[in-house]
């Protein structure tokens, strides 16, 4: 690659979280240990609890207190159970796809995982 620019530069000191969204893997393991703040699973494709576990293995080989890396589970479970799990596990946040279409469509989707999310 060429170089390359990004302007305005970030205000926040010393950077803006860096959080990798991957599947799980020793390079990529060891990529979120050096670089990133965070970490970003796929829910439902990978046992997500396992995987942490083996990236704070990582983290600790190399020194990094293993509790730093943040977690976000993207595409979440909808249902309270697997959502403890989660949070138990140290899952910070959740992001959940929205209905593209009628706005009552995205609301009723909205107030459906309120709920759930109410129950963690």
């Amino acid at each position: 690659f060429s170089e390359s620019w990004s302007w305005p530069k970030p205000v926040q000191r010393p950077h803006p979280p860096i959080i990798m969204g991957s599947a799980p893997g020793p390079k990529t393991f060891a990529h979120i240990v050096e670089f990133c703040t965070g970490w970003m699973p796929f829910y439902g494709r990978y046992d997500v609890v396992e995987a942490l576990g083996e990236l704070r293995s990582v983290a600790e080989a190399a020194g990094r207190d293993p509790y730093s890396i943040d977690l976000t589970i993207f595409g979440a479970p909808r249902n309270a159970a697997a959502l403890h799990e989660l949070n138990a596990a140290g899952a910070s946040r959740v992001l959940y796809g929205l209905p593209q279409g009628e706005p009552g469509d995205v609301i009723r989707r909205l107030d459906e995982l309120a709920d759930v999310v109410k129950q963690v």
